[in-house]
């Protein structure tokens, strides 16, 4: 890994072994990174630009890596056993409240670019 990153580096002059670093955790710790927001889009490219070296990388921590240039998006996801969260009552029943309220906002056309719209405020 360290023999390819230098080697990727050794042919670039616009990125650096920091770079790299930075999008890697970006990208875990956002889980997935999209080229429209301002916040992702340098580690966006940066990974697309290098999908194959971010592909091993995840890979070797257990990790698959998913890559839609359609969509624009990328992100990461575990293998295995580390798929498979088990919540406690109350937290399932929380997330359960929480999509029903979110359904109702679909409905009721109360949502732009996937996010409820906020409440008008009364001063």
């Amino acid at each position: 890994m360290l023999g390819d990153l230098q080697k990727i580096i050794g042919r670039s002059d616009k990125y650096k072994a920091d770079d790299f670093s930075r999008a890697a955790n970006l990208l875990l710790v956002s889980q997935f990174l999209y080229a429209e927001r301002p916040g992702h889009r340098d580690s966006y490219f940066l990974i697309a630009s290098h999908i194959d070296y971010f592909t091993n990388l995840f890979e070797a921590i257990g990790w698959s890596l998913i890559y839609q240039p359609d969509e624009a998006y990328l992100g990461v996801l575990p293998k295995g056993e580390e798929r498979v969260m088990r919540l406690r009552l109350d937290e399932s029943l929380l997330l359960l409240c929480l999509r029903q309220q979110y359904e109702q906002k679909l409905e009721n056309f109360e949502v732009e670019g996937a996010r409820p719209t906020p409440a008008p405020t009364s001063c």
